[in-house]
């Protein structure tokens, strides 16, 4: 394995040394942070389908044009091959080979970044590809701690050029970091996880599994808004248990799914994720996923004493992040 990445990150390029340039090409191109975010314009597929109050029950058999352009028709297709090849890219033990850097410290730092995928208004599976590419990355490479956060934010930056349609400049993302890293810095731990993962960038994601199987139960019987919005809060904030994340990302959807209805209780759609997931999942996969929300309700039990059932119709990712300090670094990691 390679000896311990530091701040200069030895790479044989020569990569520039020198921050005379004030910011990367991309500066040039106005950021508005405003602008959304993925080629398709919406935070997912369901944003459509659950914008109305109140259960959705799906009984027209015949695809919209928004569903033409989305594939609902190859979603059953898409979803077998993601689920087939999900253990390719997802790292159970990434942490196993770290000198450095702690369960605690990831746990900090991606609760951060969720914070920093809000400011930036990414859209939710950006962030949810950040973390895949974190794990990944860790598995493979000792990480120095003072490099930690520069790795999670160039992460996001890398999966935000994936995912949206308008990404920050360089600039941008010294700022969120409290001035603690310099552009060249983001230079090279791109290059690094570039290289590192063999460009072998996108993996599916927790987040995608769930909109699937939300998807499927409202075309198959009855979908309450309530229970996929609480799911989606839940999948989002476990992002940052090391324990959860040991899970396929389909298996914590299935989770996230069981612990949102035990908050919102409804019978029909409750009977809907059962069938579907005695369809689509394997017995062993469901044991899994029953040890996951056990795991995902231990872990959420401080979030979710000031939900009431009057809120949970509200989306849960939102919220301003503070400003960074000069020593935002060690604050992060701490």
């Amino acid at each position: 394995m390679d000896s311990l990445v530091n701040i200069e990150f030895n790479i044989d390029a020569d990569v520039i040394r020198d921050d005379t340039l004030a910011q990367d090409a991309l500066d040039e191109l106005a950021y508005d942070s405003n602008s959304r975010r993925s080629s398709l314009g919406a935070d997912s597929v369901l944003d459509q389908d659950f914008s109305e109050d109140g259960p959705l029950d799906s009984s027209v058999t015949t695809l919209s044009s928004l569903e033409t352009v989305l594939g609902i028709q190859y979603a059953d297709d898409i979803f077998a091959i993601n689920k087939a090849m999900e253990s390719r890219y997802h790292m159970s033990r990434c942490m196993a080979d770290q000198p450095q850097v702690t369960e605690n410290m990831r746990c900090t730092l991606v609760h951060w970044l969720i914070k920093v995928n809000n400011q930036l208004k990414f859209g939710p599976e950006t962030v949810f590809v950040a973390v895949n590419l974190v794990d990944r990355f860790l598995a493979v490479t000792p990480l120095a701690q003072d490099c930690f956060q520069l790795l999670v934010v160039a992460t996001l930056f890398i999966a935000g050029k994936m995912e949206e349609s308008v990404v920050p400049g360089i600039s941008e993302l010294v700022s969120i970091c409290g001035g603690v890293y310099r552009h060249h810095h983001f230079r090279r731990m791109e290059v690094l996880i570039l290289s590192k993962l063999e460009f072998a960038l996108y993996g599916p994601t927790s987040w995608y599994f769930l909109d699937h199987l939300a998807m499927k139960a409202a075309q198959t019987g009855m979908m309450d808004r309530r229970v996929v919005s609480v799911s989606r809060y839940v999948m989002e904030t476990c992002l940052s248990s090391y324990e959860v994340s040991q899970f396929l990302p389909s298996v914590q959807a299935a989770a996230a799914l069981s612990v949102a209805l035990g908050i919102v209780p409804n019978p029909s759609t409750s009977r809907t994720i059962h069938s579907l997931l005695c369809e689509l999942y394997t017995s062993e996969e469901r044991r899994e996923a029953s040890v996951c929300s056990t795991l995902m309700s231990r872990y959420m039990a401080p979030f979710l004493d000031s939900i009431s059932p009057a809120t949970t119709h509200n989306h849960f990712n939102s919220g301003p992040i503070p400003p960074a300090t000069p020593d935002g670094n060690k604050a992060a990691t701490q």
